[in-house]
């Protein structure tokens, strides 16, 4: 008997519920408490910072989830207070603290923080971490010494810290509305968190340049804290949360990308399974992950071989050269392998393995060949293949370590939207990082191609080298392969969302997913539990966005322009005498749509949502058997709901 399909296993994959979240008030100051932490501080409907967290993380950066007690919460129409305790443990060490929140309807808001090591306690930071939003603007920063310097949040996304030794930053986000948030208790830095599609900039406690894990002893205590006070007049234009969504589609704008899906030699074996599905699916390019230092090699590549022929798609390498000994004999060595195979790729890409490691402030970068090297290098082993450089863990790694564009063909990266939170909220934002990702990667390599992916929710690396910790209970944890949303509307949201930010950035392919696996789009039995399609089988919702990307891909784009493009996303393409749009609703909200641009009511409507979706999953037409509505231009769509209009033009 088929395991129940409750509404959070449609929505997020899992039976496991997101956290509890509530909204304090006092006047016209307001924050989401959430897990004892804040988000989305707004004073008159503005956002005034995007979250102040007190955070646990151990020696190798994983964060704890605190065990609450004794939560109070004291909410007047002029106040609110809220006091807790908390406790992160393991089976190593554990330690304790006790929070205080108070919010007032005079601007201000106060957090402090008292931790009392239980044990010796080894972490990489214990303490405050404030994020502003990441559209930067004038900054003044107050720094430890007195000193005040002038400055602005950086438009291009900044490989190292911008700030540093911060006392307090003071920072404008309406028309004469001034914000100044100080932090007490020891000395603070701010990086630009977009490098992992994280939407802020990240203030936090302790220097990246001070010793670290550091060590905390039994029964020493420490405190922090973090005051924001809010000076000049209460805004009274930002828009409300009931307001009709906006959508215009506008003139043509370039092609929709090449559409690929990431193929990793541990999960060949069960893509070949489910190769009806995929060559529906009909992904134009697969993005083949070949690491010889990790044993890949001949059989691989056969299967790599069998998938493109079973696919009818081209097939694009990404080489990682172990440098473990000298590189050119290990890209020799690969180069026969894959001479023998007979195996066709269409473009190759490679990097250092090192360089999967993250590049740390103020460490030394791992030891390396010169990058101009490695490729030359790669172009004689390879002759007439084009070669792509960048990197194939996270955005950061490449605007760290940047390749010189005369000496490759094409730029590549990846993201994750998982790598310092994982919430319901911040999966959704790291889609607002997007443009400021895809700028910043176009001044590395100008005018050059540019491919993105695979990329996908969950994250392929740690930037701390090694394997994702493994996650088979599908927890909302950070930096694993496996995260359950990949299976529900949000993932299928977070898809679309992530296709119209990348389409609207003009790359040239973008990969996503997988197959079959952690980052699959189609199930198939694994190692670990995918509950309730595990006895139902079938295709997971991103399976449907993906293949109708893949239908869009070489076509001609056209503008969307959208008036809460936080909360709604959507690209439109026309082709054959048709145009289709694509809508997803990023809110577990409902929400209701008004459409401009389309050249007509002679058409029809798809939707994937709550109440689709066990007829999308039941395979690769489970979709198209949803198109019962009729063409409007007003539209409602459910939580993480997609819909597809189809006009004839």
């Amino acid at each position: 008997m088929t395991a129940s399909l409750t509404r959070a296993i449609k929505l997020f994959g899992t039976d496991i519920p997101p956290a509890e979240s509530r909204t304090l008030k006092a006047g016209a100051l307001s924050a989401e408490l959430e897990a004892g932490n804040l988000r989305y501080i707004r004073y008159g409907g503005v956002e005034v910072l995007r979250a102040l967290s007190y955070v646990v993380r151990d020696a190798v950066w994983g964060t704890y989830a605190p065990v609450f007690s004794n939560m109070k919460i004291d909410e007047q129409a002029d106040r609110f207070e809220v006091s807790y305790d908390a406790k992160c443990a393991d089976d190593a060490q554990s330690i304790s603290y006790s929070a205080r929140i108070v919010g007032t309807a005079d601007g201000k808001l106060f957090f402090e923080g008292e931790a009392t090591a239980l044990s010796d306690f080894s972490s990489n930071r214990v303490g405050f971490v404030t994020l502003h939003g990441p559209d930067g603007g004038d900054v003044e920063i107050l720094h430890v010494d007195g000193s005040v310097e002038k400055s602005e949040f950086p438009k291009e996304v900044m490989p190292w810290q911008p700030f540093f030794d911060i006392r307090a930053m003071t920072h404008e986000p309406a028309p004469g509305l001034k914000v100044t948030c100080r932090m007490e208790g020891d000395t603070y830095e701010t990086e630009d968190h977009r490098n992992w599609t994280d939407s802020s900039f990240k203030t936090y406690v302790r220097p990246l340049a001070a010793p670290a894990p550091f060590v905390t002893r039994a029964n020493d205590k420490f405190s922090q804290s973090v005051s924001l006070e809010i000076v000049g007049p209460v805004p009274t234009s930002a828009g409300t949360s009931d307001q009709a969504q906006k959508i215009r589609i506008g003139e043509a704008a370039g092609m929709m990308p090449r559409i690929g899906l990431g193929v990793h030699p541990r999960r060949t074996a069960s893509a070949l399974a489910v190769g009806d599905a995929l060559k529906a699916l009909a992904p134009q390019v697969l993005v083949c992950h070949m690491d010889p230092g990790a044993g890949h090699g001949a059989e691989d590549l056969k299967r790599f071989k069998a998938l493109g022929e079973q696919t009818d798609a081209g097939l694009a390498l990404e080489l990682i050269v172990p440098c473990e000994g000298d590189y050119r004999d290990e890209l020799k060595s690969v180069g026969d392998v894959i001479a023998k195979s007979g195996i066709q790729f269409e473009a190759i890409a490679v990097a250092p393995g090192p360089d999967l490691i993250a590049g740390r402030p103020f460490s030394d970068w791992p030891s390396v060949p010169p990058l101009d090297d490695l490729y030359d290098q790669a172009r004689k082993v390879f002759p007439g293949l084009p070669i792509g450089g960048g990197s194939f863990s996270f955005f950061t790694e490449l605007n760290r370590r940047r390749p010189n564009p005369e000496k490759i063909d094409y730029l590549t990266h990846v993201t994750a939207a998982i790598v310092h939170a994982a919430d319901d909220y911040s999966v959704i934002e790291t889609l607002t990082a997007i443009p400021y990702v895809t700028d910043t990667a176009r001044t590395i390599a100008p005018g050059l191609p540019y491919r993105v992916g695979p990329s996908a929710i969950g994250a392929r690396h740690t930037p701390f080298g090694g394997d994702p910790t493994p996650n088979p209970e599908g927890n909302r944890v950070t930096m694993v392969r496996l995260d359950p949303r990949q299976r529900g509307l949000l993932g299928a949201a977070w898809y679309l969302g992530y296709i119209a930010r990348m389409a609207e950035a003009g790359v040239d392919v973008l990969s996503m997913a997988s197959p079959t696996g952690e980052f699959g789009v189609i199930h198939q039995q694994m190692e670990f539990p995918q509950v309730w399609f595990d006895e139902a089988g079938g295709v997971f919702p991103a399976y449907h966005v993906l293949r109708g990307a893949a239908q869009a891909a070489g076509q001609a784009r056209h503008k969307v322009t959208l008036n809460n493009p936080d909360q709604i996303q959507a690209y439109a393409w026309r082709s054959d005498g048709k145009m289709t749009l694509w809508v997803a609703n990023l809110t577990a909200q409902e929400q209701s749509v008004e459409i401009e641009g389309m050249p007509g009511l002679e058409g029809r409507i798809r939707v994937l949502d709550e109440s689709a979706f066990e007829a999308c999953a039941a395979g690769s037409d489970g979709f198209d058997g949803t198109a019962n509505k009729a063409m409007t231009d007003k539209i409602s769509l459910g939580a993480y709901a997609i819909a597809v209009l189809e006009a004839e033009i």
